[in-house]
């Protein structure tokens, strides 16, 4: 792995994993196109530590720009709760889902699945338009039992985000729309619920590169960590603003376009 792609990796992070168009799915795709341009290997762009050291820099961006809500969680048990109750569902069936997908031999169909993965998401963003009248907030999470009911559906639609292409933000956002919350609270509770699952997958992976070889010199993982903080910034500073605005439904084109886009291009390649 060199400098220049793990920084546009950064790049792609920074602004995938925030915005409702799919992390992975974007990091699927552009790992295809280093391997053809770079000569890149799939065990090179896919490793463990690359991809732990572009989520640290995703999960301090959430850190910083939601450091007071985060303050708040541990002052107000109220509120934890909720975001334990969404978090067990990722424990339950997300982990398992994860790593049958890391067993999967035929990684090569991948960027097949990130494609439908994609018109999946564009699917949910565009009936979120539907959904767009909520009154609820982020404090009604913590009613019981209805507000627990809400963190663990829209826990289980956080399972299905490990899938190429299916955004975490988007079904997660997607989910609390449809049981009455706000646009703004809904976001707001995604990425609240964000820490603990990016928090968890990277503390496991860490203890795995910490007992082998890193096989990506550390200055460049740290690129990749400062490059996706950076525009992490910016991307969910940048989305909380469009959710604010009602155009959550924008994105869904995009992701529909590249979607269809990447499985004719599978299609024709193969």
């Amino acid at each position: 792995m060199d400098y220049l792609s793990i920084i546009i990796l950064g790049i792609v992070q920074g602004i995938t994993e925030f915005l409702p168009i799919s992390s992975d799915g974007h990091l699927v795709i552009v790992s295809e196109i280093l391997r053809r341009w770079r000569g890149l290997s799939e065990e090179q762009l896919a490793s463990i530590p690359v991809i732990v050291a572009l989520h640290i820099g995703t999960l301090l961006s959430i850190v910083v720009v939601f450091r007071r809500e985060l303050i708040d969680l541990v002052r107000r048990p109220r509120l934890l709760a909720p975001v334990v109750v969404a978090t067990l569902p990722l424990v339950v069936i997300g982990k398992p889902l994860s790593d049958a997908l890391e067993s999967i031999e035929h990684a090569s169909w991948f960027p097949m699945l990130a494609g439908a993965g994609l018109c999946f998401t564009a699917l949910l963003m565009f009936l979120s338009r539907y959904f767009d009248g909520g009154q609820k907030t982020v404090e009604d999470f913590g009613v019981r039992p209805r507000g627990w009911i809400d963190a663990l559906i829209v826990g289980l639609l956080q399972c299905i985000a490990p899938l190429p292409g299916v955004s975490r933000s988007g079904s997660t956002i997607f989910a609390a729309m449809t049981r009455g919350y706000t646009r703004v609270d809904a976001a707001r509770f995604s990425f609240l619920i964000a820490v603990p699952a990016i928090g968890g997958a990277v503390t496991l992976h860490l203890r795995s590169i910490l007992k082998g070889d890193l096989g990506t010199p550390l200055p460049v993982l740290a690129t990749g960590v400062v490059v996706s903080f950076l525009v992490g910034l910016a991307a969910l500073e940048w989305l909380l603003r469009i959710v604010a605005r009602g155009r959550l439904h924008w994105f869904a084109w995009y992701c529909l376009i590249v979607g269809i886009g990447v499985i004719v291009w599978q299609f024709s390649v193969r």
